[in-house]
Formats: structure tokens, sequence, C-alpha cells
């Protein structure tokens, strides 16, 4: 089973859920997934009220989720928010 990052500029990649060795979350704003697969990558996710994103991608019930862009002032404080995503490929020892 995998979920996929969609990007505001219209890319998008897929990770497998049984590469998903770690999520960190800092607050509500900030989720960083850390997948090993070929490869170490951290996935991380900026925005507002991200809480619930984490615990839809722990528990696996999740098949994507949207980078939305810039915050525009259209959309209530309370509602959840992804303004960004990084992917940061590691490497090294």
């Amino acid at each position: 089973m995998m979920f996929q990052v969609r990007f505001c500029d219209g890319r998008s990649i897929s990770y497998s859920y049984c590469d998903l060795r770690e999520i960190r979350v800092r607050d509500a704003g900030h989720v960083q997934l850390c997948l090993l697969g070929m490869e170490k990558t951290h996935v991380s996710v900026t925005g507002r009220n991200l809480s619930e994103l984490a615990e839809l991608i722990s528990s696996g019930k999740i098949k994507s989720f949207s980078e939305l862009g810039p915050r525009t002032f259209d959309r209530p404080e309370s509602s959840p928010s992804i303004d960004k995503v990084t992917v940061e490929t590691l490497t090294g020892p």
C-alpha cells in the first residue's frame, strides 16, 4: 500500500507505507515522515492544524495529501492546511 504526496506545481510522489519508519510531530504545524527504502528520505510537511494528518498516516488511512501552496485568506484559520512539503534524500554513513 502506498500514499501519494501532491505538490502545488503538479508533481506527485508515491511512497510505500512499509518504508515509513517514524512520524515526528513538532507541533500542530509541522509533521516529518522518515522513510527508509532504497534511500533514507525525510518528507517535511508544514502548515496548520496537521495533527489529524499525522494520525491518519500513522494508522494507514490516508491515500494522498496535497500541498496547497502559500496561505490565502479565504480559508478559515481552524481548517487544516498544508502550505509546503519538502522532500530531503539523506546520504552518507
